[in-house]
């Protein structure tokens, strides 16, 4: 498409653009503006006419209340002077004042005098059967006046029809002093009434018995004009708008429904204003278009047709930074000389582009060379755990081919639990790992086990977290490390055997001795003492034996997830029994870990007793709990006697004891038993000072 079609579409479109404007703006501004307005305006029209009716209420309460405070009417509750009612209570009464009914009612509810007027057959007719009773309720909403010196008004339904009604209490002229009771007054309101009241506002409304109101508010929709009062309004097929208000009787039920029609005359005004507006609009925008047009051909396009001959001339020549002759000194001939020297510049840029991304393939290439030569498996992926990148070593592992291993989620490829629950974290919370590393069983699809070394550090590269993973295969390692650790047993027991050895034999030299001697003894008290010492020599020699056994076995965990604290108030309370120390014990934190509960909490027991035991008479033990960069920690301090720094290196060693009564296994064992949940022990202490034992171990879920 050329130049110019594009520019007079371009136009057409603005015109349209503008067009579509003004309309949307006519229609979502300007006649939404005017629909409120004329909604305001019919609001008031309706506040007015309310408004009359509230007149016409408060001006037949003023003559209600000089009636109800005149002294004569004070006295007459009291004596019900016939010369009152002559006087007072005549037929001028009630035309003169416009009224249908007096009521006096005394201070208990009895009604005093009572008197209907018809003012169109001028005669007295029975009183409206709501008020023929001869005592009312003191809590009647007429004799329940709460403002004294205001009274009560409002409009009630009887049946003669509805009846504007108003209570005052009965005072003397001071207005002052105890109610006699409280003067009634009421006026019919009949469409004489209602015809009075329309010609007051000049509006055009009708008014209906509430039960009639479904009928008109079908498809009203409500409208509040406060936050106490909401009418309903609807607009009719002849284009006006209709307003309905309820009005309550004085019990606060609905009873009259008014219906008032307002001429839209704004909004129908608009709608000739908008067409006039739309047609003068056009006009304008037509000969604003044509005229655009011919400045827009003479300016631009002329010029630009004149820059694509010299730009196509120069095409042809050999040399980019060619400068075609240009005539012209305005900003086409400068666009032309640019124009050339930025094609000089990008051929340039291009070239360099080139030999940089063969540099780059290259060195991509001798990258993933080296990485697919490491033995171990260098992986990249996100935080949910779906693999970015990997090396070609872990088709060793899991069989899986590397180039389809991209887009995985790393659980699908290694389903270990440990590889679970460490997405499962870095999930919710990527801020708490920093890095990540355990070891682990994978079962292959051989049903063979590879024991495996992961590792996972966090990293962030243009503001998105990723974690680099390297994985080892420690089968082989794991098979020798275990031949190590039976050599190393069998080992250390070679190098004790001597001391264990010399530790036996005392033991069954002891009892030898004392089976001699106890045969030899004649006195039975020395005998029983001679039995007691066998028996102590006996339990060591089992006890050495037991813990030599505990030593030399090869563990298989049950883990089970319990409370630490727990365990450690459990085995505290064991090792404290029959102590006649005073020993103070505090725990800090919680935590749970996965152990075996038939093995490690003999090795708490093991290190609770060396704690008490280098307590002399008095002294404290503080654990602490706490987890730390995937870690669990138990930390066991005591203020005992200590250890000598000569002997923190030996501490562990089998038969190792510095103890009278040690073998030196105790230690050794609690060491083996940590180590075989996958943690280590750290021991610092200082003579007369205390001892703290460090126990690490790694999170387990489960």
């Amino acid at each position: 498409m050329k130049l110019t079609s594009k520019i007079v579409i371009s136009l057409l479109i603005f015109w349209i653009f503008l067009l579509s404007g003004y309309i949307f703006i006519y229609n979502r501004v300007i006649k939404p503006s005017l629909t409120q307005f004329e909604r305001e305006l019919a609001v008031a029209e309706l506040e007015r006419f309310n408004n009359t009716i509230e007149k016409e209420l408060l001006y037949l309460n003023r003559t209600c209340a000089d009636y109800a405070w005149w002294d004569d009417t004070y006295e007459f509750v009291l004596d019900k002077n016939e010369t009152y009612k002559r006087i007072n209570l005549l037929p001028q009464t009630y035309e003169e004042n416009n009224i249908n009914m007096i009521l006096i009612i005394n201070a208990h509810g009895e009604l005093v005098f009572g008197e209907w007027y018809d003012l169109d057959k001028k005669k007295y007719e029975k009183l409206p059967i709501e008020f023929s009773i001869s005592k009312l309720a003191l809590t009647h909403p007429l004799l329940s006046i709460e403002n004294t010196k205001s009274g009560k008004y409002g409009i009630i339904f009887t049946n003669y029809g509805n009846v504007a009604v108003s209570a005052n209490k009965i005072l003397n002229s001071k207005v002052e002093g105890e109610p006699h009771g409280v003067f009634i007054m009421g006026k019919l309101l009949n469409d004489k009434y209602w015809e009075n009241i329309k010609n007051q506002t000049m509006l055009e409304v009708s008014v209906y018995p509430y039960i009639e109101r479904d009928k008109f508010i079908v498809s009203a929709s409500s409208y509040a004009i406060s936050d106490q009062k909401t009418i309903f309004m609807g607009e009719g097929k002849d284009g006006k708008l209709y307003l309905w208000d309820v009005i309550n009787d004085i019990y606060g039920n609905p009873l009259l429904l008014i219906q008032l029609v307002h001429q839209q005359n704004i909004l129908s005004a608009s709608k000739n204003m908008q067409f006039q507006g739309v047609m003068g609009f056009i006009l304008i925008m037509v000969i604003g278009i044509v005229a655009l047009w011919w400045a827009i051909k003479k300016q631009i396009i002329s010029p630009i047709q004149d820059l694509t001959q010299n730009i196509r001339n120069s095409t042809y020549r050999e040399s980019i930074t060619f400068l075609p002759n240009i005539e012209k000194n305005d900003e086409i001939a400068l666009l032309i000389v640019h124009f050339n020297r930025m094609a000089y510049r990008i051929n340039k840029l291009l070239e360099e582009k080139t030999k940089l991304l063969i540099e780059i393939a290259e060195s991509e290439e001798y990258l993933n060379f080296i990485i697919n030569a490491v033995p171990c498996v260098i992986l990249e992926m996100d935080k949910n755990g779906i693999i970015r990148t990997a090396n070609t070593a872990i088709e060793g592992i899991t069989g899986i081919n590397s180039t389809y291993i991209k887009g995985k989620n790393i659980c699908d490829v290694f389903q270990l639990k440990s590889i679970f629950d460490f997405i499962e974290r870095i999930r919710t919370d990527s801020e708490e790992f920093a890095y990540f590393e355990v070891e682990d069983i994978l079962s292959t699809i051989n049903n063979e086990k590879r024991y495996l070394h992961i590792y996972f550090q966090k990293n962030e590269r243009n503001g998105q977290k990723f974690y680099i993973g390297v994985i080892w295969d420690i089968t082989a390692l794991r098979e020798i490390q275990e031949k190590y650790n039976e050599q190393r047993q069998l080992a250390i027991l070679g190098e004790a055997s001597a001391s264990l050895a010399h530790e036996l034999r005392n033991m069954i030299s002891a009892i030898q001795s004392g089976f001699r001697l106890m045969q030899e003894e004649k006195n039975i008290k020395h005998r029983e003492e001679i039995t007691k010492e066998l028996q102590i020599s006996i339990f060591r020699l089992e006890e050495t034996l037991k813990k030599l056994l505990e030593f030399t076995k090869k563990y298989n965990l049950n883990k089970t997830k319990v409370s630490l604290k727990e365990v450690i108030e459990e085995q505290y309370k064991k090792c404290i029994d029959q102590q006649e120390k005073y020993i103070e014990f505090k725990i800090e934190g919680n935590i749970s870990a996965r152990i075996d509960m038939s093995l490690f909490p003999n090795a708490i027991w093991n290190i609770l007793k060396n704690s008490i035991e280098s307590i002399v008479q008095k002294g404290a033990i503080w654990v602490r709990l706490y987890e730390q960069n995937g870690l669990q920690y138990i930390e066991i301090k005591d203020n005992g006697m200590g250890i000598e720094e000569t002997y923190l290196n030996k501490i562990g060693t089998p038969f190792f004891t510095t103890k009278a009564q040690g073998t030196g296994l105790g230690l050794t064992i609690t060491k083996k038993i940590i180590e075989s949940h996958g943690g280590k022990i750290q021991i610092q202490s200082k003579k007369d000072i205390g001892t703290c034992v460090s126990i690490i171990l790694p999170i387990e879920e489960g």
